[in-house]
C-alpha cells in the first residue's frame, strides 16, 4: 500500500489495483455480505425468541400458548439459538418444547422437554402435557395421564388446568369441585359452563317441585 505525499491526505491509504482486486476476491470468497445478512437474520430470530418467552410466562391456558407462536418470526433453526440461552431454565424449556410441536414439527423432541419440565413442576408445561395426552386419547372418559398432569398444574392454581379436570369427569363429583374453583378464579369458561349447570340444575328442580 502506498501513501499520499499530500500533507492533508497524509492519513489516506491507497489501495494498489492488484490489492484492491484481491480483496475483493477474498471479500467474495468469504461471502461476507451472506454472513452480516445471516447475522441479522439470527439477531432477529434471537429478539423473537426472547419476547415469546416472556410472553409465555404472562399466559395461562394452553390455546394461548398456540396463539403467540403465529407471532413468532424465527428465521434460522431454533438450534442455532440455543447456546444464547440457559435450557435448563424451564421457561426457556417450556419455549423450546412449543416451537419443537408448532415450528418443528418434531413431536418427539417436543414431548421430551416437556416431560422434563413438567417432572420440574413448571405449571404451563404440565398443563400443556395434559392437553396433549387428553387430546392423544380424547374418546376416553377419563385419561390417567392427562388427569395425573392437569391435577399438578391446577395444585399450583392454574385455573385452566381445574377446568379440564372438571370436563374429564363430566362435572361430576370432584370435577364439579374443579369447577367451581375455576370460576371463583374468574376463568371465563369455567364460569360459564358453571352458570348452565346451575340454571339446568335449577330448572330441573323447579321441575320436580311443580
Amino acid at each position: 500500500m502506498v501513501k499520499s505525499s499530500n500533507s492533508i491526505l497524509d492519513s489516506v491509504v491507497y489501495v494498489p489495483l492488484e490489492e484492491y482486486l484481491d480483496l475483493k476476491r477474498n471479500i467474495e470468497k468469504w461471502n461476507i455480505f451472506k454472513e452480516i445478512s445471516n447475522q441479522r437474520l439470527y439477531n432477529e430470530s434471537l429478539d423473537s425468541l426472547k419476547q415469546f418467552i416472556l410472553d409465555l410466562k404472562k399466559k395461562s391456558a394452553y390455546w394461548e400458548f398456540y396463539e403467540k407462536l403465529k407471532g413468532l418470526k424465527l428465521k434460522v433453526p431454533v438450534e442455532q439459538l440455543l447456546n444464547q440461552f440457559d435450557t435448563e431454565d424451564l421457561d426457556v424449556n417450556f419455549a423450546l418444547a412449543l416451537i419443537y410441536d408448532s415450528v418443528q414439527a418434531d413431536l418427539k423432541k417436543s414431548k421430551e422437554l416437556l416431560h422434563y419440565g413438567a417432572e420440574r413442576g413448571h405449571m404451563n408445561t404440565q398443563l400443556m402435557l395434559g392437553s396433549i395426552y387428553r387430546n392423544e386419547f380424547e374418546e376416553l372418559d377419563d385419561v390417567p395421564e392427562a388427569k395425573y398432569w392437569f391435577e399438578q398444574a391446577a395444585f399450583q392454581g392454574n385455573a385452566c388446568a381445574m377446568h379440564e379436570l372438571s370436563m374429564l369427569a363430566n362435572y361430576k363429583g370432584a370435577g364439579y369441585e374443579w369447577l367451581k374453583k375455576a370460576a371463583q378464579l374468574g376463568y371465563m369458561d369455567a364460569v360459564s359452563d358453571l352458570e348452565t349447570i346451575e340454571a339446568w340444575r335449577a330448572q330441573r328442580m323447579n321441575d320436580v317441585l311443580n
